[in-house]
């Protein structure tokens, strides 16, 4: 009853982790085709300091896109961690229960 609970908890984080993932990558490819069609793509650096005051509020919403995409990366490893984690534990108490 107990190693079911525990498979059960594990899919759950995994189920999750994997969203995280998934939902961070998506977020990566939404941020570039935001900042091709707000910034731009053929911008030099003289030409980023110039036209900042325009383009501010879209760097704002790119740097917060971006730094929400590692931390659902760090949740897709976390999961993933606990998760396999689990697994493993599952599989010890397994071979045990068969000694």
């Amino acid at each position: 009853m107990n190693d079911l609970h525990v498979g059960q908890h594990a899919d759950s984080t995994m189920r999750w982790g994997g969203l995280a993932g998934i939902a961070g990558s998506l977020l990566m490819l939404f941020t570039f085709g935001f900042v091709g069609a707000f910034v731009g793509m053929d911008i030099t650096a003289e030409q980023s300091l110039t036209t900042f005051p325009d383009i501010r509020a879209a760097r704002t919403v790119e740097n917060a896109l971006y730094l929400a995409t590692p931390l659902l990366w760090v949740l897709h490893s976390l999961a993933l961690h606990r998760g396999l984690r689990a697994l493993r534990c599952i599989e010890w108490v397994t071979q045990r229960q068969a000694m």
